[in-house]
C-alpha cells in the first residue's frame, strides 16, 4: 500500500502557520475551528485572528506572516514540489487518516511526514521496542528475536532507528516478514544516525515506513530525539524496554508509555549487577510487566483484551438491565 501523493493544499499552509512563533497545536485547533481550512485562514483579515488569539505578541507574529503573501505562496509551492519529488506524504492532525492513537495523547504532533507505506491501519497489533544504544549481547539477541517473532505473529514493530536496540528491533521485524515503522528524531530525508541509511532503505524496500513530525530535511537535536518517543509509544499498543541505565533516554519512552496508558513491558535482565540492567529492574519494581519471551507479551496482551471485552459486555448487560427495569 504505497503513498497516495495527492497533496492537501490546506496542509501546506498549516505547515507554515505552525512555523509562526506562538502557534502550537492548541491555537491551530482554534484557527481550524473558525476557518475549516488553513489556506482560507491565510487569506482572512487580521481582525478574524484577533477574535481567537488574545496574546499581542502572537498576533504581531501572525500579522507579519499574513503580510508576507508573495513569500508564503512561493514557500507553499516549494514545499509541494519537495514532497512530490521525494515521495513524502504529509498527514495533519486535522485529516481523517491521521493515526487515531495519536489523537489520544497529551501532545499530539501537528502533522507527520511519511516516507514509505501507510501502515497506521495496522496499529491495532503493534509493539514498540526500544532500549540502550550500547546493549549487551543478550540485549541485542533478545531485541531481534522478540521483534522477529512478534512480526511473524502479525504485530507491527515501532522503534526509533537509533543504534543498538532500535536497530535490532527493525532488523528483527524485517526478518520476520512483518511491518516496521521508524519514528525519526530528524527529517525523513536526513537520516540519523547516518550509518543507518541502508537500514532505512531496507525498511522502505520491504513495505515499512519512516515517519517524523520534523520538516523533511531537518537535523536531529537532543530535544527532538526525546520528543519523538511520545510518538513511538503513542502509535503502539504496548512498549517493551530492553536495557538501559536509570539516566538513559529510554526512560522517556517508559514515562510516555505510562502516561498514555500503554502496556509497559521490560525484559528481565540476565545480570543484576550491570548498569544497563538498572532501568528494566526499576520499571518492573514499579509496575511494568517483566518478560523473558515473546509469548509472555502476546499472552498478556491477549488476556488483557479478553478482560476488557468482558468488562464492556458486563457494563452493556447492566445498562440493558437498567433500561428494562
Amino acid at each position: 500500500m504505497g503513498i497516495h501523493m495527492s497533496i492537501n493544499v490546506s496542509n501546506l499552509y498549516l505547515i507554515l502557520f505552525h512555523q509562526v512563533k506562538g502557534i502550537g497545536i492548541k491555537k491551530l485547533k482554534e484557527i481550524y475551528k473558525k476557518f475549516g481550512d488553513f489556506q482560507k485562514a491565510y487569506n482572512a483579515p487580521l481582525e478574524d485572528f484577533e477574535k481567537i488569539i488574545k496574546e499581542k505578541k502572537v498576533i504581531t507574529n501572525v500579522q507579519k506572516f499574513l503580510n508576507q503573501k508573495e513569500d508564503v505562496v512561493k514557500k507553499v509551492k516549494q514545499i509541494n514540489i519537495l514532497l512530490k519529488n521525494r515521495e513524502v506524504r504529509y498527514v495533519s492532525y486535522f485529516d481523517n487518516d491521521y493515526p487515531k492513537p495519536l489523537l489520544e495523547i497529551e501532545d499530539p504532533p501537528v502533522g507527520l511526514y511519511i516516507k514509505g507505506d501507510y501502515l497506521f491501519e495496522y496499529l491495532e497489533k503493534s509493539v514498540s521496542i526500544i532500549g540502550t544504544r550500547d546493549p549487551s549481547f543478550y540485549g541485542h539477541s533478545k531485541a531481534r528475536t522478540i521483534a522477529r517473532e512478534l512480526a511473524e505473529q502479525g504485530y507491527t514493530i515501532v522503534s526509533g532507528l537509533a543504534r543498538g536496540i532500535d536497530m535490532e528491533a527493525h532488523l528483527g521485524a524485517l526478518e520476520g516478514g512483518g511491518n516496521t515503522i521508524a519514528v525519526l528524531g530528524s527529517g525523513v530525508e536526513n537520516i540519523y544516525p547516518e550509518e543507518h541509511k541502508n537500514l532505512a532503505k531496507d525498511i522502505l524496500d520491504n513495505g515499512g515506513a519512516l515517519i517524523s513530525e520534523l520538516d523533511v530535511n531537518q537535523r536531529s537535536s537532543p530535544h527532538s530525539l526525546v520528543s519523538r518517543n511520545r510518538i513511538v509509544s503513542g502509535l503502539s499498543k504496548a512498549s517493551l524496554i530492553i536495557e538501559g541505565t536509570l539516566k538513559s533516554g529510554t526512560r522517556h519512552e517508559a514515562n510516555f508509555a505510562r502516561t498514555q496508558n500503554k502496556y509497559l513491558f521490560a525484559l528481565r535482565p540476565l545480570s543484576l549487577s550491570r548498569e544497563i540492567s538498572e532501568l528494566p529492574l526499576d520499571l518492573i519494581e514499579n509496575g511494568a510487566i517483566g518478560i523473558e519471551t515473546t509469548s509472555d507479551i502476546i499472552d498478556f496482551i491477549n488476556s488483557s483484551i479478553i478482560r476488557d471485552e468482558s468488562k464492556k459486555k458486563t457494563k452493556k448487560d447492566l445498562m440493558d438491565f437498567i433500561r428494562i427495569e
